[in-house]
């Protein structure tokens, strides 16, 4: 799922840097005309992601290395690519605030949602024993703090339905700025995305159990650290 995060190939803050101008300027038109060409190009991002899932989906004993004893692994997979997919249809109305240097906001929601549904996540585990369950209360806690997102932005925001083009300027920039992330992502999914998919074809899903258990921990003192760091630097 790492690496089919690839299809978004970085046009997200490629478009966030056009949106810098027109909200300085209180330019809603020009806003509204980005945002329309943002929400077409993640549709189709999201379209993507889950059709490539579906086609990945017969040949996952191969990823996951020797044979499939766990009965829901299919289940899993399939509820972590909606969520996947899922997230692209209403984040970009994060990228307006974003661009608006409003990332508190996000920030705000995304805790509050994140608590709420982790306590709902423990007593499911507590009481069923579901993995499935808490899979699907997982991916619904990021499309629940999508749709609050977006409900504030609509109603922030006076922005309008669009049915006119970007500029040739405007799209030369987007292109160029486009492909600059691009070899960022690719390279970042390279070093990052891979290393569970070799050692699950080599070494088997459960050893992957057991390596993301330490990563927990490194991760969660670079989470921590990032927000020390991130604080005092410009955005």
């Amino acid at each position: 799922l790492s690496v089919l995060s690839l299809a978004d190939l970085g046009i997200g803050t490629a478009i966030v840097f056009l949106m810098y101008k027109p909200l300085a300027d209180h330019d809603y038109d020009k806003v509204s005309l980005i945002m329309h060409y943002y929400r077409k190009i993640y549709q189709a991002i999201a379209l993507v992601i889950f059709t490539l899932g579906i086609c990945i989906l017969p040949f996952l004993r191969f990823f996951i290395g020797k044979s499939i004893s766990y009965p829901h692994v299919y289940w899993l997979f399939i509820i972590y690519l909606l969520g996947s997919a899922s997230s692209y249809l209403f984040s970009y109305n994060q990228s307006l605030l974003y661009a608006n240097q409003q990332n508190r906001i996000v920030s705000w929601i995304n805790l509050l949602v994140t608590y709420i549904m982790l306590s709902i996540q423990i007593y499911t585990v507590i009481l069923f024993h579901n993995p499935l369950l808490y899979a699907a209360l997982f991916v619904f806690t990021g499309f629940v703090t999508n749709i609050l997102v977006s409900i504030y932005v609509r109603a922030k925001y006076p922005l309008k339905k669009s049915t006119g083009k970007l500029s040739r300027a405007d799209k030369h920039l987007l292109i160029q700025n486009v492909i600059g992330n691009m070899f960022m992502r690719v390279s970042g999914v390279v070093v990052t995305g891979t290393d569970n998919i070799l050692l699950s074809i080599f070494a088997g899903v459960v050893k992957v159990g057991l390596y993301a258990n330490y990563v927990t921990i490194t991760t969660a003192i670079q989470k921590f650290m990032y927000q020390i760091i991130g604080a005092v630097t410009g955005s």
